[in-house]
């Protein structure tokens, strides 16, 4: 078994759902060749918002390299259903990447995902590498550092 390493799976195609931020719809061609972070979020989950800084953080330190974020809004509550205040809190909070809103949680059930937050980490062919759930830097985890490496790893690999 340890030849064999571990499994990894080709990431779902982005549920267009018709609200997005920042950019337009995202094509799974459009991701080829690149790392991806997807992370899922609902702003007002206090959880989500302790990752923000990391989200930032990556934003800026890999702006000019072939790493796409790309957030996931899954509303928890009726308040976060609004495409406006999802823009909002958004801008306010700086993130300047791409961001579906999924009100149908479309996004969230193909990626079978259950928790706020969560974030994973595609290859660059597309492929499910790594992956947090919770927060990053909760009670001294060390998710923030341990996703960064691996991003960082991932950018290294050639791409087919």
């Amino acid at each position: 078994m340890k030849q064999l390493g571990r499994p990894i799976f080709k990431a779902p195609a982005l549920v267009n759902t018709g609200e997005w931020i920042n950019s337009g719809p995202i094509s799974p061609e459009s991701l080829r060749g690149k790392v991806v972070v997807v992370h899922f979020y609902a702003f007002g989950c206090i959880n989500c918002i302790h990752n923000l800084p990391a989200y930032r953080d990556w934003q800026e330190r890999y702006k000019d390299s072939d790493v796409v974020i790309v957030g996931i809004h899954t509303p928890e509550t009726p308040a976060e259903r609004k495409v406006d205040s999802v823009r909002d809190e958004a801008a306010e909070q700086k993130l300047g990447f791409p961001i579906v809103v999924d009100g149908r949680n479309e996004n969230w059930d193909a990626w079978g995902n259950s928790i706020w937050p969560s974030v994973c980490l595609l290859d660059k062919e597309g492929y499910l590498r790594h992956w947090w759930h919770g927060e990053l830097n909760w009670q001294g985890a060390t998710g923030e550092a341990s996703m960064r490496g691996w991003i960082d790893e991932l950018l290294a690999e050639p791409a087919t």
